[in-house]
């Protein structure tokens, strides 16, 4: 929009200036139309927190959730336990039931990965309640939010017994937030 209004407008007012005697008025009016316009944009956008764009109790009983973020992409969570959760992106044309791995490393390790939700690794401290997952060989990351995450069990197996999981997607991370690619990788 701010490009349009940039390349059109004073195209336009330039030639009202010239044509009317009072085109000198129109064509100042016309030069503020796009910084107002960038403004506004700058202003509406620099208070706005960033939404998850899924949101699950971790004791919910779903074999598969699944969002498409972004055009392309799909993010999808899946039960590995009764209270374990597997999250993953994966591109749309590999359809919406298929694991793509684009959040794992090499795939021959085993355990939990920093992807995983599980109620072992929030209990022992195993990945912080707030974490970053890079979508490798993307300009690409998610970031998952434990919120009042309460675990109970021990040996015999733990699980969830309540809190809920926020997923986000972003693009890039600003440098003023706290978690960064660097610090999790």
């Amino acid at each position: 929009m701010f490009t349009f209004l940039t390349m059109v407008v004073p195209a336009r007012c330039d030639k009202a200036r010239q044509q009317t005697p009072r085109g000198h008025r129109i064509w100042r009016v016309c030069q503020a139309v796009p910084l107002l316009a960038l403004l506004a944009v700058s202003a509406s956008g620099a208070d706005a927190k960033p939404k998850p764009v899924l949101t699950f109790s971790l004791t919910a009983t779903n074999e598969h959730l699944a969002v498409h973020p972004e055009r392309g992409f799909i993010l999808g969570v899946w039960r590995i336990a009764p209270n374990d959760w597997d999250v993953d992106v994966s591109l749309a044309k590999d359809g919406e039931n298929r694991r793509g791995c684009l959040l794992y490393g090499p795939l021959f390790t085993h355990g939990v990965h920093p992807s995983d939700i599980t109620a072992w690794a929030h209990a022992t401290g195993l990945y912080p309640d707030e974490r970053v997952v890079r979508v490798h060989g993307y300009r690409r990351w998610i970031r998952i939010r434990l919120v009042d995450a309460q675990v109970s069990g021990g040996t015999n197996g733990w699980r969830f017994t309540g809190g809920r999981a926020e997923i986000y997607w972003q693009d890039l991370i600003r440098v003023g937030d706290t978690l960064t690619p660097e610090t999790c990788e």
